[in-house]
């Protein structure tokens, strides 16, 4: 759908960690404690076929080193992280190539070729942009050319947020390749239908900015329940049966809205409920083995350094 796309975009305190050090001979370790994976590429001839190895060969680094992957959270969880790792390797291998890693446009554009295009990681552009901002942001998309916007909330509105705002972690690791694999041929065969409620989804989006801006949190988190209705008649995959029960179960305990992030199925989800109910729902939610993950939204992006 060759349409203008909004996104509502925020990050929270959980991160991605890359370290890399040159070695004197020309090989390369890759330790992934998140994983748990510890391997060796050989620098002229790289025949493993995963996202790391994929990006050290489109960068073509013409030393050796060793480098060390941790992070606060599962890949495949809908937090962004495949988006996050490949910035943060490109980042890396680039500082070591005595390139420059400022020009945001350059980074963003190689990420999307090595992670979307050459590891075919299905997805789009707005975790890209999130992950190097950081902090509230609105991204408009098209065709031609993407936009994004700093929205500068209040610490009331955020505090707000936070303080009703619950994730939890639930389900397995799942592929949003064949997720949104699934939805885009729902999309192709549904077309005059999607684009009745594709309009309601972005005026919808609109008036999510806009009661942030405008610090009507109440307003805010009834939107938040209707972007997720309609988000599961855009792309149905997004969700299943088991989901949708435990959600209209959650809505008669008190919460207000809430969504799936990232492709759907499972991961994380987040809920907006008030403090006096968060206690039933946690404690609902922790007998079907549904577990609450602590978080705080940050303003920063992407932060290189080094020692």
């Amino acid at each position: 759908f060759k349409k203008k796309t909004f996104v509502l975009s925020s990050t929270i305190d959980k991160s991605i960690f890359v370290s890399v050090n040159k070695r004197l001979d020309q090989k390369i370790l890759i330790t992934n404690k998140s994983t748990k994976e510890k391997y060796y590429l050989d620098i002229k001839k790289i025949n493993k076929n995963n996202l790391i190895s994929n990006i050290i060969k489109l960068l073509k680094p013409n030393f050796g080193f060793e480098m060390f992957i941790d992070s606060d959270f599962d890949p495949g969880t809908g937090l962004g992280g495949s988006s996050a790792l490949t910035l943060a390797i490109i980042a890396c291998i680039k500082r070591l190539q005595n390139e420059r890693v400022t020009d945001y446009y350059n980074l963003i554009n190689s990420a999307y070729k090595f992670e979307r295009i050459a590891s075919k990681i299905s997805g789009g552009w707005q975790d890209y942009y999130s992950c190097l901002m950081g902090g509230f942001n609105w991204i408009e998309m098209d065709q031609d050319d993407n936009l994004v916007s700093a929205l500068k909330l209040s610490d009331n509105t955020v505090l707000e947020l936070e303080s009703n705002m619950l994730l939890f972690r639930f389900g397995k690791k799942r592929s949003s390749a064949n997720i949104q694999s699934k939805n885009l041929i729902y999309l192709k065969k549904n077309k005059k239908k999607i684009n009745v409620i594709y309009n309601s989804f972005k005026k919808n989006s609109l008036s999510m900015k806009k009661s942030l801006l405008q610090n009507n949190i109440s307003k805010f988190s009834e939107l938040l329940d209707v972007s997720w209705e309609l988000k599961k008649k855009v792309t149905p995959y997004s969700s299943n049966n088991k989901f949708n029960k435990i959600y209209e179960n959650l809505k008669k305990m008190g919460i207000k809205g809430g969504k799936i992030l990232g492709a759907g199925q499972s991961g994380y989800f987040l809920v907006y409920v008030e403090p006096k109910y968060q206690i039933k729902i946690t404690e609902f939610l922790r007998k079907k083995n549904i577990i609450e993950t602590k978080f705080n939204f940050t303003q920063k992006g992407m932060q290189i350094w080094e020692g």
